[in-house]
């Protein structure tokens, strides 16, 4: 009885479709599974709210201290120990700032100051070029250009730069250059309480990690940011589940990031899913199961065909594949084997009309070497006297094949005078005169006196108005006097003493 191979397919459908607990308690799950995810994200979410306002609160604390800094006049007096003196009272008065310098209209530092003391005149920068410099006398107003790490303690320093005013125009008449202390901030955003193995961090702009609990990482780290909040990669290559908030303070802009090991973040709804899990686990193994049976009873025929044609695609036309079905794959394999044995059939007869192709090749290029040889004959009139008659066109390959019939033909016989008979010759043109010259030269090489026979007026007309020089080569209307002639020269020759 024909079974239809759509029939087979409905039937997995249908044994699929009878396991809808599956489906609706991994539906189940999975809400479960987002609704707990995203109650952690919002959590986190919270927490980078709180540290973002920490941060916010303390670097705008320490711009007011600059703005306040920059209104005492002695800052701006002539007087050096006055300055610093009140540069070094800014850096003691809240532990904020771990330097600070004051720049003149022309970016040079008029005076600097540090934790370790006054910096010296000669020791003094000009920051002309810089953008700590060129930003906030172009924009008036503050300035950040990133974070650093102190080399006196490896801690993390924000460079500020605060326009200095002029008292009468209102314009920036300098900057006064900060380098703020942040760990303490830092310290306080990173352990925010948030779970025993939640993490609270700080990146700049470029994604430079610059506030971690694990100060051993910070600044040297750059891990990738996520497209959006949720699992990503986590600074020490863990997975996690984060949440991240862009703080913008003026030009400065910073990531406060949270995360959680997915771990963690997924123990809450792990307990109660183990149980249904193991219960989907089982159905979904016996559906596995089935769908495995029916899929092989499909896919085997089919392998077993792709073989087969494998096969005939390296040239073996005996494959035969056996009918073990009596659906569309069973036709199917019927028609593989109509299809092999046609091609076999083919095969034959292209292979018999491929030897009929080669013999009649064959054949033709006996027949075209045969006219080649006709069509150069040297013909010998007399004892050492040879006639090479000329007939029809000559194009550069048979003027070659001629020159070479003459030599061969000559060397061959020893022959003492050759006569070109060029009676029968179709065309006059520079191509044959080149080619009766060659022939010529080349057995006068050889010691043979080579003659021209059968001159007509066209030829001649030909070499005068061309002006060829044919001086050296005897020349006769036809090829009885050429003959007379070199025959008469050679009994002449022979009664020579």
């Amino acid at each position: 009885m024909n079974r239809s191979l759509r029939v087979s397919l409905t039937s997995l459908l249908i044994a699929l479709s009878l396991i809808p607990a599956l489906v609706v308690g991994t539906a189940l799950g999975w809400g479960i599974f987002q609704r707990e995810r995203a109650q952690v994200l919002k959590f986190e979410r919270q927490i980078s709210e709180q540290a973002t306002d920490q941060i916010t609160t303390y670097i705008a604390g320490a711009e007011t201290e600059l703005s306040t800094l920059i209104q005492d006049p002695d800052l701006h007096g002539t007087n050096v120990l006055a300055r610093e003196a009140v540069m070094r009272e800014a850096l003691l008065y809240r532990n904020t700032f771990d330097e600070l310098a004051l720049v003149d209209q022309l970016g040079a530092e008029s005076s600097r100051v540090s934790r370790i003391g006054a910096a010296a005149p000669t020791a003094l920068h000009n920051h002309r070029t810089e953008a700590i410099f060129t930003e906030p006398m172009r924009l008036n107003k503050t300035y950040y250009l990133g974070f650093e790490l102190s080399q006196a303690n490896g801690e993390p320093l924000l460079w500020m730069a605060v326009p200095t005013l002029d008292v009468q125009s209102g314009k920036p008449d300098g900057v006064l250059i900060a380098k703020v202390r942040v760990r303490q901030v830092f310290d306080r955003v990173t352990s925010l309480p948030f779970g025993p193995n939640s993490t609270v961090m700080v990146f700049d702009a470029t994604g430079r990690l610059i506030a971690h609990p694990n100060l051993a990482i910070v600044i040297n780290t750059t891990p990738p940011i996520p497209a959006a909040d949720g699992v990503a990669k986590g600074v020490l290559g863990e997975e996690v589940l984060q949440a991240r908030r862009l703080v913008s303070i003026g030009n400065l802009n910073l990531v406060i990031g949270a995360e959680q090991p997915l771990a963690d973040a997924d123990a809450s709804m792990r307990q109660s899913l183990t149980m249904a899990t193991l219960l989907f686990f089982v159905v979904a193994v016996v559906a596995a199961a089935f769908a495995l049976i029916a899929v092989n009873r499909i896919s085997r025929p089919i392998r077993i065909l792709a073989a087969a044609t494998q096969r005939i695609s390296a040239g073996d036309t005996s494959s035969q594949v056996a009918i073990t079905r009596h659906d569309e794959l069973g036709a199917l394999q019927r028609d593989f084997n109509q299809m092999v044995t046609d091609l076999r059939t083919q095969r034959a007869a292209i292979d018999e009309r491929t030897t009929d192709l080669q013999t009649s090749l064959d054949r033709q290029r006996d027949l075209l070497e045969t006219v080649a040889q006709l069509s150069s004959p040297l013909l010998p009139v007399w004892d050492g006297v040879v006639v090479l008659p000329i007939v029809g066109h000559v194009d550069a390959q048979r003027g070659a094949a001629l020159t070479t019939a003459l030599v061969e033909g000559v060397a061959k016989r020893r022959s003492r005078v050759a006569i070109l008979d060029i009676t029968g010759l179709a065309t006059i043109n520079a191509e044959v005169v080149q080619t009766l010259l060659h022939a010529t030269q080349a057995i006068e090489l050889l010691g043979t006196h080579a003659m021209l026979a059968g001159v007509s007026a066209s030829f001649a007309q030909h070499i005068v108005a061309n002006g060829v020089d044919l001086s050296g080569l005897e020349s006769y209307r036809d090829l009885q006097s050429a003959a007379e002639q070199a025959i008469t020269r050679l009994n002449g020759q022979m009664r020579d003493p």
